[in-house]
């Protein structure tokens, strides 16, 4: 299967029994997550922590596909700009985190250099409540300049 590093690590993390943890191990493991999908599932069950049951979304990659594509179009369409671990646009910090995301994603300029970052990771689809709190952090952060401030899919 020819798939983009992108469409690779998104659908490496849509699969039933691969969460953050399994998928950086198969993928410090193989190199890519495009090199996850080319590897033997045989080859895969020789990797410590990985068993059959990791595996078995493996056999219906195509049905995972349509989402791929519409993710990809989403990020496209929002200006929305992937980071694959263990890429050099990764943060390096939080690459040794075990549970990172395979993949991040920011939107706008940061820069990962600064000793602190603030985040706000949120929903697609938020509620009303949950915009009008990160809204309400932001401004009450502010007068702290933090060095950043990274907004994710806050709705409009």
């Amino acid at each position: 299967m020819k798939l983009t590093s992108i469409q690779a690590a998104l659908l490496l993390q849509m699969l039933p029994g691969i969460g953050d943890i399994t998928a950086k191990k198969l993928v410090d493991h193989c190199g890519s997550a495009q090199a996850v999908f080319n590897e033997k599932k045989i080859n895969l069950l020789k990797i410590k922590g990985i068993g059959t049951f990791h595996l078995q979304g493996f056999d219906q990659l195509e049905r995972h596909l349509a989402a791929v594509f519409e993710e990809e179009k989403f990020l496209e369409k929002e200006k929305i700009t992937p980071l694959l671990y263990p890429s050099p646009a990764y943060p390096k910090a939080l690459g040794f985190c075990a549970n990172a995301p395979l993949v991040l994603f920011k939107k706008g300029i940061v820069s990962w250099e600064n000793e602190r970052i603030l985040s706000i990771v949120g929903t697609r689809n938020p509620t009303s409540r949950g915009v009008d709190f990160c809204k309400q952090l932001i401004e009450d952060l502010a007068e702290y300049n933090p060095p950043y401030c990274f907004r994710f899919c806050l709705g409009n």
